[in-house]
């Protein structure tokens, strides 16, 4: 009340923009302030939008306010002189939005990731050797989070993100998937979680390299992560995905460092809170800390504006989904907060569970019998009881408590499962909640012994709002019977949907998936992946034509070596609003034409195509033809690698109809065409491709190739072209590269790749090299002739490259490699 009435005399109620903008702080010299007392200033100055260091002021003409720090912070960390802090209560939605907004930017990437797990994970090594113990004794979550999260924040306190070691590795980014895990889990576990769940992994390919594509071992005897394995099987931008975890992205300091939860209300705590946290063991009740910490940080409360622990809503409502870090006997379940993240979330976003070890023979029976996978609410942790009860008490409020709430999780965990059963009799709060589910992923790989997709598939129909839905089969290989697929009803509502049956290699017949496709009216997305299944024909797409509002189409029938009837995509002509297109055929050893590409719907923008390893295709000129005529195509990628009939290239850019004047990107591959021999004039039509910036093309290990692909006089008129790489690697017939002379004239190009490694007839390099001295717009170039033992005279390169460096008028090269190793008849290096 004196604080609110000192208020009032200093100048009366502010706007409410004033006091969403106020800036938070407590000036009280160097004596601590008691919990009670900041809150009780905080919610003053709130009230009439003037700051608590007023507040100060107007209460005592001795307060010193030259040494403004944050509330319940340590005077070790100034305020950063911009970091403006909303005064509003903690029930503020512009606040809520504000710092969750914060918090969001506190995201990291799987390779920032793996290099703290691979760093942490040799430091807890060091340790379990100096103190004797096993290494599993020191590598759980929590225990990395006392080991090294807090240690190394506690001066300046701060988040993990803004640590010197995540600084060093690029510093936090927006994350884009939440992360739900277990402190009391291995932290190896939410690690190869977060791996499957950035490239859809199974599981043995992590644990054993069980898997067709022959990955190198990721999990070592120990059970502890090969990093450098792990990086080098995944795509760069599996490892730029971004994710929140809690341990990284929350201020530790102002949560639990130093605390004790059994002593922290007690009187003699308040007397001296900065020296209670410092201590270890506690001073009260003389046990450890599990969280010991010399910072003396104050705790923020729930009530404390800046409080981060109940802002983990608003945090997941901002990602694009929730994904569940589960060891395999579901220690995550264990923890209130995330069975509350989940509930809540499910709502929202798409929850997706990933299980980072192998589950125990109990908890797949539970699966199999339909069991509860979770026990209660009631039996949850919590980092303190007041938010146990807290929780507990607004689940209580719910129709039907926490016995229906207990149901609504177990049927949460079952539908991730592929168990459908439990959406009859759903009552209370959870029949309505469970209608609001818009989002389902449903991994059936867990159980390997399926022959037959589960008849309980058809009460999915009960999901009325359900818009997106994933099933992935991906290595069930006993599965034969998927009939129960076609009974799953009308699913109109769905408007993206992933199926996976890759490797499912008894599967033969697809026909029991039409009706369900024909309930799909307002599909928009759908993936299929049917690689490595015994199918002959693909009739089931037949029936896609019926998609009338489809605009992106991908379809993977990689190594179905028995497919030989693919006319069922002539159909794809009718999709008049497909822009996105994916087809994979590698492997298809049947296939030999293109001609069932001859009805390309017009509409596409973007089309990918492979048909790597394709051993019998020869003719390509359809797909030629009718690309051409596809003029909103921005978009073209396609892959003959391994083609070893295919003998002429250049009918795939045809530009004589005017056409492809919006293609902007073009990546071809012919790696190890065998009998690939004229390219020269596919450059002739790429030198048309007006609105064109990248180009890649791979001719590597082509052994018939003779002479490079001609670089077009036209080429010069591409304004846009700003990368190209082109790959010649063990193409040991080329002897001919003068077609490349005109790449001076692409004065737009910032970054040029060309590698001539191991092309042994190779001698004549100057017309090439002295072409290069004009691309004023160059900071980039990768050339590569490593063993073209022929080559005798470089000084034309070496000139070119010297001119670039040093002309005045172009920025200088930031990024260069030339490799002229193993050319025995060099006499002279060259200088640069």
């Amino acid at each position: 009340g004196a604080c609110k009435s000192t208020l009032q005399k200093l100048g009366g109620a502010a706007s409410e923009a004033d006091r969403r903008t106020c800036k938070a702080t407590l000036a009280f010299s160097q004596e601590p302030v008691s919990r009670a007392i900041s809150n009780t200033l905080i919610s003053a100055a709130s009230e009439v939008g003037r700051s608590v260091a007023d507040v100060v002021a107007g209460l005592s003409p001795l307060a010193d306010v030259s040494h403004v720090v944050p509330p319940f912070s340590s005077s070790a960390e100034p305020e950063p002189i911009n970091a403006i802090v909303s005064s509003g209560s903690v029930d503020d939605p512009h606040y809520a939005i504000e710092h969750s907004e914060h918090l969001v930017n506190k995201g990291c990437t799987l390779q920032q990731l793996l290099c703290f797990y691979s760093y942490r994970n040799k430091a807890s090594r060091e340790t379990s050797a100096r103190v004797g113990k096993s290494n599993d004794d020191v590598i759980k979550t929590s225990d990395i989070v006392s080991a090294a999260i807090i240690p190394e924040t506690c001066d300046p306190a701060r988040c993990y993100m803004d640590s010197g070691f995540m600084s060093r590795r690029g510093g936090s980014v927006r994350a884009r998937r939440f992360v739900t895990h277990s402190w009391g889990s291995k932290f190896v576990d939410t690690a190869v979680s977060i791996i499957l769940d950035a490239t859809e992994w199974h599981l043995p390919i992590v644990l054993y390299s069980l898997d067709a594509d022959d990955y190198s071992p990721m999990l070592g005897a120990d059970d502890s992560l090969d990093v450098g394995n792990v990086s080098k099987s995944m795509a760069e931008s599996q490892l730029g995905m971004t994710y929140w975890l809690d341990i990284f992205a929350v201020n530790q300091h102002w949560a639990i460092c130093g605390d004790c939860q059994d002593c922290n209300m007690k009187m003699q705590w308040t007397v001296d809170i900065p020296g209670h946290l410092r201590a270890d063991p506690c001073l009260l009740c003389g046990c450890a800390k599990r969280n010991p910490c010399a910072c003396g940080t104050l705790k923020l409360q729930p009530t404390d504006i800046r409080y981060e622990l109940n802002k983990f809503k608003q945090v997941s409502d901002r990602m694009e989904a929730l994904m569940i870090a589960l060891d395999g006997d579901f220690r995550s379940m264990k923890r209130i907060y995330a069975v509350e993240e989940i509930v809540e979330a499910a709502q929202r976003v798409p929850v997706v569970l990933r299980v980072g070890s192998m589950m125990p023979k109990e908890v797949t029976n539970c699966l199999l019998q339909g069991k509860d996978l979770f026990e209660t609410v009631a039996r949850c942790d919590a980092t303190s009881a007041e938010e146990k009860k807290r929780v507990q008490s607004r689940i209580s409020s719910l129709d039907g408590g926490v016995e229906v709430y207990d149901e609504f999780v177990n049927t949460l965990l079952h539908l991730q499962f592929g168990n459908c059963d439990r959406l009859i009799g759903m009552r209370g709060f959870a029949e309505e909640a469970i209608c609001k589910l818009r989002h389902l992923a449903m991994d059936f790989r867990w159980n390997d012994t399926m022959a037959a997709t589960p008849s309980g598939l058809r009460y999915l129909k009960t999901l009325t709002s359900l818009a997106s839905l994933q099933m992935n089969f991906e290595g069930c290989h006993h599965l034969l019977d998927v009939a129960s697929l076609g009974n799953m009803g009308h699913l109109s509502s769905i408007a993206c949907l992933r199926l996976s049956f890759k490797g499912c290699d008894k599967l033969r017949d697809l026909s029991a998936l039409l009706p369900f496709f024909e309930g799909l009216v307002n599909l928009t997305s759908l993936k299929l992946n049917f690689s490595r299944c015994m199918l002959k024909d693909i009739g089931l797409l037949e029936n896609l034509k019926k998609l009338s509002v489809l605009t992106t189409l991908s379809a993977k029938f990689e190594e179905c070596v028995q497919l030989s009837d693919v006319t069922a995509l002539k159909h794809l002509g009718q999709l008049s609003n497909l822009t996105k297109l994916s087809l994979n055929l590698s492997r298809c050893t049947m296939i030999s034409n293109t001609n069932f590409l001859d009805c390309l719907p017009s509409s596409l923008i973007h089309l990918t195509l492979s048909f790597a390893g394709c051993k019998l295709l020869s003719d390509i000129h359809t797909l030629g033809r009718r690309v051409a005529q596809l003029e909103h195509l921005q978009s073209y990628k396609v892959d003959f690698s391994e083609c070893s009939k295919l003998v002429e290239a250049a009918c795939l850019v045809q530009t004589e109809h005017g056409k492809l004047q919006e293609l902007r990107k073009l990546e071809l591959s012919f790696n190890s065409c065998m009998q690939l021999e004229n390219i020269c004039t596919l450059g002739c039509g790429v030198g048309q491709l007006q609105a064109l910036q990248s180009c890649i093309m791979d001719f590597s290990n082509c052994k018939q190739l003779m002479v490079a692909i001609c670089i077009d006089p036209g080429f010069g008129k591409l304004q846009e072209l700003e990368n190209i790489r082109v790959e010649f690697g063990e193409c040991r017939q080329l002897n001919d590269i003068s077609g490349l002379r005109y790449l001076g004239r692409l004065t737009s190009i910032t970054s040029l790749h060309l590698n001539f490694s191991s092309c042994e007839q190779l001698k004549d390099i100057k017309q090439f090299s002295q072409s290069l001295g004009t691309l004023t717009s160059l900071t980039r170039l990768h050339l590569n002739f490593d063993s073209c033992v022929q080559i005798v005279d470089v000084k034309d390169l070496s000139r070119s490259i010297r001119r670039l460096n040093t002309m005045e008028d172009i920025d200088s090269l930031v990024s260069l490699y030339v490799n002229f190793s193993n050319c025995p008849q060099l006499s002279n290096r060259p200088r640069m």
